[in-house]
């Protein structure tokens, strides 16, 4: 399991500070009239606790390397302190997620993790 407090710990240490989202961008990208400009919104995306789970639990870089290369989502990244991932998908990708969960489903069966996918509309 990961521990929120020991990943927060992790953090203000200091050395995963520049892991930060580019708040300039998505700014940018949710005040497109109209819809938000998505792929700028995923391009732009971090979390800033990734790195200090990664390093005090190595395993979730491998689970991020699976997903990663395995399915077509835009965009792949741990949700929190962890150990949670998350595929986002524009909606011209869609089509693929029932695959995508099934294969995911095969490879990760022994990993006890758990993987969102969240359509995003473009």
């Amino acid at each position: 399991t990961v521990s929120t407090p020991t990943v927060y710990r992790q953090f203000d240490i200091g050395k995963h500070r520049g892991m930060v989202s580019d708040t300039t961008a998505l700014r940018k990208a949710l005040s497109q009239k109209g819809a938000p400009d998505t792929k700028l919104l995923l391009a732009n995306m971090k979390n800033a606790l990734q790195d200090p789970a990664i390093s005090l639990h190595p395993k979730i870089q491998e689970i991020l390397n699976i997903v990663q290369n395995t399915v077509t989502a835009d965009h792949v990244q741990m949700s929190g302190s962890g150990p949670t991932i998350v595929a986002y998908y524009l909606a011209e990708h869609m089509h693929t997620l029932p695959d995508d969960v099934r294969l995911l489903k095969a490879i990760l069966k022994d990993y006890g993790c758990l993987i969102c996918f969240a359509p995003l509309l473009s």
